[in-house]
């Protein structure tokens, strides 16, 4: 176990500086060094499976391979969750984020030293040059770092928590801008009145379940020449968010299969068809983690993924700061699709670590 722990902040490199080394695949081994070595499935983890399990059905009757495999890979996923939970109860989760943090310092040194930049982005008036940090993916990046930053301000080390924040600002994310400010308006109304703070936190996370039924409504609601401006705005995302919205509602409510809406989405008769739709796989995803689910699993996988956030949320509640900077690290996670992503299956284990640790 001291190996892997002494590992683990190494698994989230993908591409640093865009060379493709991906020693995120060593999670999955980790998963199944603990599945061959325990045989056991932690109770909170159950709803979760039951969502793979409806997807490995969808892939089956879609003939997807690819789907399988990336479906097993999920599984591996949370048995190397299960397997943090062991972990942090043994060694310090703060120094693996320590470590993170300095990974991700080393990896934007090099790319200002030695790389160009990725281009630019408007970042609320000012052009900042996107580094695409630790990951090799700006957003990514981001919603690592987001990650840890509010578990470092959880266990009041608010130095890395300004560090991590102010790291961000080289990938131009605007994100996590959302996120920092729900945070902290959920910590000022705590300090006012603590059931008030429960209540709004309980009521964002709630909203956010609720995107692809929202996105529905609001679908339903406008006329098209609202859908154009808002599609606009949003650079062609609404169209491509409510075509992913209907899509949970395919074959027969198991969506279109894991890693499979992408390859349907053009065909999507709930397209607006206006304005050019970037054809390549990563414009053409989800960008949000609710409508990932909920489009490839569909609404009865989407179902049991909910009650799997919260099982999560609701252990999370112990603890007011974690509470908190869950519902707000999973704000970032409208804009990315991160089932696969390593910081997620972190805070899982440590809210699920702290909440048997109480």
């Amino acid at each position: 176990m001291k190996i892997i722990y002494k590992i683990l902040p190494f698994l989230v490199i993908k591409q640093p500086c865009f060379y493709a080394i991906y020693l995120n695949f060593l999670a999955s081994v980790v998963g199944v060094i603990y599945m061959l070595n325990y045989r056991k499935i932690f109770k909170e983890y159950i709803f979760i499976f039951l969502m793979v399990f409806i997807g490995f059905l969808t892939s089956i009757y879609n003939e997807s391979i690819f789907s399988f495999l990336r479906l097993c890979q999920l599984v591996t996923l949370q048995f190397f969750s299960m397997y943090l939970v062991l972990v942090f109860a043994k060694y310090d989760c703060l120094k693996i984020c320590k470590f993170i943090l300095l990974l991700a310092t080393i990896v934007f040194a090099f790319e200002i030293a030695f790389f160009d930049n990725s281009g630019f982005r408007n970042f609320f008036g000012l052009q900042l040059p996107r580094y695409r940090g630790i990951i090799g993916e700006y957003n990514f990046t981001a919603l690592l770092l987001t990650g840890i930053g509010f578990l470092f301000y959880n266990n009041k080390r608010y130095f890395l928590f300004f560090v991590s924040f102010s790291s961000i600002l080289l990938t131009a994310n605007r994100s996590f801008i959302g996120a920092l400010f729900l945070f902290f308006l959920f910590i000022i109304t705590l300090r006012i009145n603590k059931r008030v703070a429960f209540g709004f936190g309980y009521i964002c996370f709630y909203l956010m379940l609720l995107y692809p039924f929202i996105i529905l409504i609001v679908d339903n609601v406008l006329d098209l020449n609202y859908k154009i401006l808002i599609d606009n705005f949003s650079s062609l995302r609404y169209q491509l968010h409510v075509a992913y919205a209907y899509m949970g509602f395919d074959n027969f409510g198991f969506g279109a299969g894991y890693f499979n809406g992408k390859n349907l989405i053009l065909d999507s008769k709930f397209l607006l068809r206006i304005g050019a739709l970037y054809y390549n796989n990563f414009a053409l995803e989800q960008h949000n983690l609710f409508l990932q689910v909920f489009s490839e699993f569909g609404i009865i996988g989407y179902s049991c993924f909910c009650l799997f956030m919260m099982t999560i949320v609701n252990k999370a509640k112990n603890t007011d700061r974690l509470f908190f900077a869950f519902i707000s690290f999973l704000f970032c996670c409208l804009f990315v699709n991160a089932l696969h992503e390593i910081v997620i299956y972190i805070y899982i284990a440590y809210i699920i670590y702290r909440e048997k640790n109480a």
